[in-house]
């Protein structure tokens, strides 16, 4: 493993309104500078937020039948964030860890639900820790996860608190196909600027406490 190649990491912050904006509206703010797009520069106050969503499922490709329910997704200018409510921290992958987004079709499924979302990871200490490889995986060196909208396009479900992140003025309609549709647009705009930027600089990643034993321990391990 590229020493110098940033890694996933743990966060503590969960995005909100209060700190991070969301992509249309920053545009109607602050568009271009000089004919530029501000969006990949490192100085803005707040992260970005381009796409993802609320209630997803999450389990890894190679074991589908452990599922982990109620996972947010992130996909901001600076990383992918995984956010699980329940231990009150996410895992946030960073766009040189991306290997691959895709989908997985499953037309079993009911109709508006039918779209699973894809995401290959470079395996990294963090990553093998949450998400033991096993022996005879022979992808043991990428993790693949699988994120599966709970509510189909057509489900009339209600948050028991408005939205003030995901709202429709900024993201449209987001839920089941609809929502992963969404996500592989926004991953594939962020990857578009992290590959035009500049190499970063070294990181000198401080040691961060891992999570108690696996995010999957209150349903078992997976993998």
């Amino acid at each position: 493993m590229d020493e110098d190649k940033p890694e996933c990491r743990l966060a503590y912050v969960k995005p909100t309104v209060e700190n991070v904006v969301a992509y249309n509206r920053y545009k109607k703010t602050q568009p271009m500078v000089n004919g530029v797009s501000m969006v990949s520069v490192p100085c803005l106050d707040m992260p970005i937020l381009f796409g993802g969503g609320r209630d997803f499922d999450l389990l890894l490709l190679q074991h589908p039948h452990n599922v982990l329910a109620g996972v947010d997704l992130f996909i901001l200018s600076n990383a992918i964030l995984l956010w699980f409510d329940h231990l009150g921290c996410g895992i946030e992958a960073p766009y040189s860890s991306v290997i691959y987004h895709g989908s997985v079709h499953s037309p079993a499924d009911r109709e508006g639900r039918q779209l699973s979302m894809l995401v290959t990871l470079d395996r990294d200490p963090l990553l093998n820790d949450q998400f033991p490889p096993t022996p005879n995986d022979p992808g043991s060196d990428s993790l693949e996860l699988l994120l599966r909208p709970r509510y189909s396009l057509y489900d009339r479900h209600y948050n028991p608190e408005i939205d003030t992140l995901f709202n429709f003025q900024d993201f449209g309609v987001n839920r089941g196909d609809q929502m992963v549709n969404n996500c592989h647009e926004a991953i594939a705009t962020c990857l578009e600027i992290y590959n035009t930027q500049d190499p970063p600089p070294d990181l000198e990643q401080d040691e961060q406490e891992l999570l108690p034993e696996t995010i999957f321990a209150e349903q078992g391990t997976i993998g």
